[in-house]
């Protein structure tokens, strides 16, 4: 990260590192520049209603975009949330090997939004800082890398970024660098003022 990047990090105000809109650039760039199918983020929240607004506005804002927010689980005025590129996702969930993998995990849903309405109720059924493993198909993770976690149950990776590497190491720390650039580049761009949210995401 560049000092001029670290410097405008720093001037961020307390109310603005933990509005929904810091968590979203933080978490969910590459999702927002449409690299990756999905990402998920925490936020706090006043009130539920509070919640339900936010999420309402930003599906509304970004409809034509492409991307969109889900809700996985609240609780005590936190809110963990998915912010998914449908048509991306939507192709991730298609796949036969991962439908596969998903029904040896137990879900019998068939379609995006139905995986959700499993996938919600096992995240809730985790209990607060735990997820589902099979979290990471929803997140855009290769097969390989969440295969992997599950068998060695989360031990002996070969790399570890963004989630832990058992497949193509090289070719996985590429991704992560990939990820990395496009979250400093719309890190700037906000902070700035160059750019709204709106106008970061990339319609794709």
């Amino acid at each position: 990260m560049s000092r001029e990047l670290q410097i405008s990090l720093r001037l961020l105000t307390r109310e603005q590192k933990e509005s929904p809109e810091f968590h979203l650039v933080d978490c969910g760039a590459p999702t927002m520049a449409g690299m990756k199918a999905a990402s998920m983020f925490n936020v706090q929240f006043l009130s539920g209603q509070e919640l339900t607004d936010w999420v309402r506005r930003k599906n509304l804002a970004l409809l034509r975009a492409g991307l969109r927010f889900c809700v996985l689980n609240q609780s005590g005025g936190n809110a963990m949330i998915l912010v998914f590129r449908k048509r991306m996702l939507g192709e991730v969930l298609k796949d036969p090997e991962v439908r596969g993998f998903l029904s040896e995990c137990g879900y019998s849903a068939c379609g995006l939004y139905a995986y959700f309405s499993e996938l919600k109720a096992r995240v809730r059924s985790c209990g607060p800082g735990s997820f589902p493993h099979e979290i990471g198909i929803f997140l855009g993770y290769p097969l390989c890398d969440v295969r992997g976690f599950i068998t060695m149950k989360g031990q002996g990776c070969k790399a570890r970024g963004l989630w832990k590497v058992y497949g193509d190491v090289e070719k996985t720390r590429a991704v992560f660098r990939k990820y990395q650039r496009c979250r400093e580049v719309y890190w700037k761009l906000w902070i700035t003022g160059q750019r709204t949210l709106t106008e970061l995401v990339a319609a794709c």
